[in-house]
């Protein structure tokens, strides 16, 4: 019996013939093409990825997308990164995901990589284990006590050291709690102290004796713009001799007339004082009567205003620029119209003129207060205590000076030289949550004071960071690839798809 041939073949080699026909050699085209097409959309896709991510590292590229620009840096640093003409390095002591895992982590670790973004490669970041690298640590542990999550931002001649701690914004100077952070803040002004050689910074004499107020934020300023701080006692210890600043922040004590004539010989060679008064501390006849004859009275009294004050408390005026200020105008730059600077505990100024036969000596207002602001003269006792808050009839009327600048101009032969005295009304504009406040100008009218006198300052007021509940972070390369696949890749399938079908349709 012949067996019959099958002819039949089997379905899958039937459809790989029928694929190579004429018929479908247009099907073939079409479908070669689309997948050409995705393989080169995929690759560029990735490369794009690859090419965004290194770009980051040197250009501006890592967006911030939170509410707060919680990652974002101010203008300020950005202009010194762009200005500055020598290279750094900043190095954290800590690894990058032990780091980004503290409180606000995430924050600290984008702040710097801003720095390596826009300094066009003249700032570069790196993490290290201090665990794995000891002899990193010991190339800085002759001189610091070195911890991990510390910072220090580095030239090939000096340092400076940032303490982990200092990276945040405290509650209090008992470090209770986090409430935001300062490491913009700390490594800006590391960049510009490193600017200028240890041999160039002026030095601030701070008074540290008769109960002055030590304020740890007017400490940080003077190291800010660039002063090598010390801390000298009139009584025993002489005005260092490459002094250019005399700090003296509402002294509780009287001065000598050995201390007054230290003083006042320092004044005459040519050098520049900081001073003020306190309300809550007693009158001071000597000193008083000293600063009077070089041009500004305090009065015995608290300066308080009803209208415009911080945060509802009458013995917390707003101040203003004083429009009496032409020659000076530096020192209110940048302050704007609804930016007060606050001046908590206030005692009224006026001016005195003096003999001006050996020179030049002018009193010019900086701040003043509102027309408005009204004194309450001190009690009979001791303590100062107040009565009625609001304004009666005796209480002396406004507007009061806040803030003067006394210049004293001379020649030496054909030099021109200068002794300036900064006379302030409060010693609280110093105070930390005053500073901070990105809504008032207390910090900016401070850097500008201390620019004004020291020509190696800088004037950068970076102000600290405080935030509301964390927030999810979408920023750098993560944000770029989001929107590719979100949203270019989604158009462009639509695209395709419409284009396809028209095609299709008019066939």
């Amino acid at each position: 019996m012949a067996v019959k041939k099958n002819t039949k073949k089997p379905p899958l080699l039937q459809k790989i013939k029928e694929l190579f026909t004429v018929k479908n050699k247009t099907g073939l085209k079409y479908g070669s093409m689309a997948l050409v097409l995705t393989v080169i959309f995929v690759a560029a896709v990735i490369l794009l990825n690859v090419v965004v991510g290194l770009l980051s590292d040197r250009f501006a590229l890592r967006l911030d997308m939170t509410s707060d620009q919680r990652y974002a840096i101010s203008k300020e640093t950005k202009n010194l990164l762009k200005d500055m003409d020598f290279e750094c390095d900043i190095v954290v002591f800590a690894t990058e995901s032990s780091y980004r895992e503290l409180t606000y982590g995430y924050e600290l670790a984008e702040t710097l990589y801003r720095y390596t973004a826009y300094s066009a490669g003249k700032v570069s970041l790196e993490f290290v284990d201090p665990l794995k690298n000891p002899d990193y640590v010991n190339r800085y542990s002759s001189e610091i006590d070195l911890r991990e999550g510390d910072i220090i931002v580095a030239t090939e001649e000096r340092f400076e050291h940032i303490p982990f701690e200092d990276q945040y914004w405290w509650y209090d100077t008992a470090h209770s709690y986090v409430v935001g952070t300062s490491i913009e803040r700390r490594v800006t002004m590391a960049i510009a102290d490193l600017s200028v050689s240890k041999e160039e910074m002026p030095v601030a004499a701070v008074l540290i004796s008769k109960e002055t107020v030590i304020s740890e934020e007017l400490l940080r300023l003077l190291a800010d713009n660039n002063y090598s701080v010390v801390g000298i006692d009139l009584a025993v210890d002489e005005i260092p001799e490459n002094t250019s600043l005399l700090v003296i922040n509402a002294p509780g004590q009287d001065f000598t007339d050995y201390e007054i004539n230290k003083i006042e010989t320092y004044l005459l060679a040519h050098n520049d004082m900081m001073i003020s008064l306190g309300y809550n501390k007693p009158v001071l006849p000597n000193l008083e009567l000293f600063l009077k004859e070089w041009g500004i009275e305090y009065g015995n009294g608290i300066v308080l205003d009803a209208k415009y004050r911080a945060e509802g408390a009458y013995y917390a005026p707003a101040t203003y620029p004083s429009s009496e200020n032409t020659d000076f105008a530096a020192i209110t730059e940048g302050i704007s119209n609804n930016q007060y600077i606050i001046m908590p505990y206030s005692r009224p100024m006026q001016t005195t003129w003096m003999n001006n036969t050996e020179g030049v000596k002018t009193i010019t207002p900086l701040l003043t207060t509102s027309d408005v602001a009204y004194v309450k003269y001190k009690d009979t006792d001791a303590q100062g205590t107040l009565g009625v808050l609001e304004k009666v009839d005796g209480d002396g009327e406004g507007p009061f000076i806040a803030a003067a600048l006394m210049n004293y101009m001379q020649y030496e032969g054909r030099n021109e030289v200068e002794t300036n005295i900064i006379f302030l009304s409060s010693p609280y504009l110093f105070s930390d949550d005053l500073v901070n406040a990105g809504s008032y100008g207390n910090m900016r009218f401070i850097n500008n004071v201390l620019s004004e006198l020291n020509p190696l300052s800088m004037s950068v007021s970076v102000q600290n960071k405080t935030f509301d509940d964390p927030e999810l972070a979408v920023i750098g390369n993560t944000l770029s690839v989001i929107l590719f696949f979100l949203i270019a890749i989604p158009a462009v399938c639509l695209f395709m798809g419409v284009f396809v079908w028209y095609r299709r349709k008019n066939r």
